[in-house]
Parts: structure tokens; sequence; C-alpha cells
């Protein structure tokens, strides 16, 4: 007669040791979409992107409503430091703390896949006369005009950041400790010429 019992109870506790507990598996609920820290933000091709630290990024349409992107899981070993769109895709620069130079890529703004740049982390990116140029603050500057492959040129001098306007790309770097060298940041910006990147 107290065999069912036993059957009973022992059924119970293999019940409760198969079943998954509470805290196995997390979702991410607050802040939404996110909670990493963001520190580029831009408007490409229509559509608004933020991204930071562990890789986040968000995209919204309208500013106001802002979804994850479906790409690589968050890692703490990387921080997207630049965004860019051209030539139909999207690219973000990265920083990858152990791996180096790395981008993420996508067609269409909302599917990225990482790949790799060589060299050093990725510290800044622009997009102009068809290219995507990216920094990696030192002399050396790398190009591409699909986002997937890359190719490395060098600069006169150090740079950790680039912009595309008035139809130039231009670089800057350097650091100040106070305002009395502020005055010296004309010697730190410079016009990056076309013909050093072939």
């Amino acid at each position: 007669m107290k065999t069912p019992s036993v059957t009973v109870l022992l059924s119970c506790v293999l019940t409760a040791i198969a079943q998954p507990a509470a805290l196995d598996y997390w979702q991410w609920r607050s802040p939404n979409p996110q909670g990493n820290d963001l520190a580029v933000v831009s408007q490409l091709n229509g559509r608004f992107f933020a991204a930071g630290e562990w890789g986040a990024m968000v995209s919204s349409t309208d500013g106001t409503n802002w979804i994850m992107v479906n790409g690589p899981p968050p890692t703490n070993q990387v921080s997207i430091t630049g965004l860019a769109y051209g030539n139909g895709v999207y690219v973000a620069a990265m920083t990858h703390y152990f791996a180096g130079g790395q981008a993420r890529v996508s067609a269409n703004g909302l599917d990225w896949r990482t790949v790799t740049t060589g060299g050093s982390a990725l510290t800044s990116l622009a997009f102009g006369n068809g290219l995507f140029i990216a920094t990696v603050n030192n002399d050396v500057i790398y190009r591409s005009s699909n986002g997937t492959n890359w190719t490395a040129g060098t600069l006169p001098q150090p740079a950790n950041k680039v912009i595309f306007s008035n139809g130039r790309f231009w670089a800057a770097g350097g650091a100040f400790n106070d305002l009395q060298r502020w005055h010296q940041l004309g010697r730190f910006v410079f016009r990056l010429s076309f013909h050093k990147f072939h």
C-alpha cells in the first residue's frame, strides 16, 4: 500500500527538477527596447539609429517609437563608434576590445552582420564620394565601397574622427588637456586628399 505514495512523491520531485526555475530565462523589460549606453545617433536613409556600448543598436522611423535591430548578440567587448549609409548599404563602425577592427553591415537597416575590417578598433566612420572611410586612432585609415571589404591607407598624422562635408573628407586628431593649447586645433584638423586612399 505504500508504493503508490512513494511513486507520487518521486513523480512530484522529478517534475520539479525538470521544470526551469523562474530565473533561468531572462528577458529585457525596462527600459524598453534596451538599456545600454548609446553614444552615436544618426539619421540614415529615412531612419533614425542610435548605437553604443555592448554593440546595442536601436532604430526608429519617427524618432519616438524605437525597436532593437537584429544582429549579433550584445557583448561587453564591443562598442559602436560610428554609423553611415551609402551605396545602398548601412555600416556601423565598431571597437572590439579583443578582436580589433570590425564593422556591422546591413542592406535594410534592421538585419546586421559583422565583418572584419582588419587592424585596430574603429573610432569614427563617414561616407562620401562612393566610399566609407573609418579612422582607427592613429595614422591608419580604412576605406570600403561596400562596407564588407576594407583596405588600409595612411594619413599624414594620427586621426580619430572623420566627416564628409562640401565634397571632401575631413579628419581630426589630437587631444588637449588645457584651454591654452586650444588654439593649436588648426594643426590637427586637415583635409583628406582622395588620392591618399589609392
